[in-house]
């Protein structure tokens, strides 16, 4: 037991003193509290993710349910706004540059979200929700269905 306190002191010190010691010398209380705020979620973060490729060529139905995300997320607490992130990117901090929205046919009788897991990728149908309750109705059964967070791999 001695020998591994021995090795974890020596790591440690290695860290904080040697090889890596550039990482911690520059970090002030500003500077750590500016890298904290910068990785805490809002939903003005998250909003600001948010992309399509050409808002001009959206059909009808297209700015519908793009406008009825931005709702959706407007309308997340601190919780549900870092569980959507996390859905999305695998990552509760805004860790990515864009979310980026694109649109499929939809198939079935239910408009079908899709996640291109990890990529920051949300895949909506391009119409099929009757009002932004019923978006927000089936955004919330994705976010809170477990069946929703096994991906497989296409």
């Amino acid at each position: 037991m001695e020998e591994s306190c021995d090795g974890s002191r020596a790591i440690k010190k290695d860290i904080l003193e040697g090889v890596h010691r550039e990482l911690w010398l520059p970090a002030t209380k500003e500077l750590v509290l500016d890298l904290y705020i910068s990785l805490n979620v809002t939903n003005e973060k998250v909003l600001n993710l948010i992309t399509v490729e050409n808002l001009n060529a959206m059909t009808k139905g297209q700015q519908t349910v793009y406008m009825y995300f931005r709702r959706y997320v407007r309308s997340l607490n601190k919780k549900e706004v870092a569980c959507l992130l996390c859905y999305v990117t695998d990552s509760s901090s805004p860790v990515i540059e864009t979310m980026k929205v694109i649109f499929h046919g939809q198939v079935g009788n239910l408009p079908h979200v899709l996640v291109h897991a990890w990529s920051g990728i949300v895949d909506f149908p391009s119409s099929g929700y009757e009002s932004f309750p019923d978006f927000r109705s089936q955004m919330v059964e994705l976010l809170n269905n477990a069946n929703s967070w096994k991906f497989s791999l296409a």
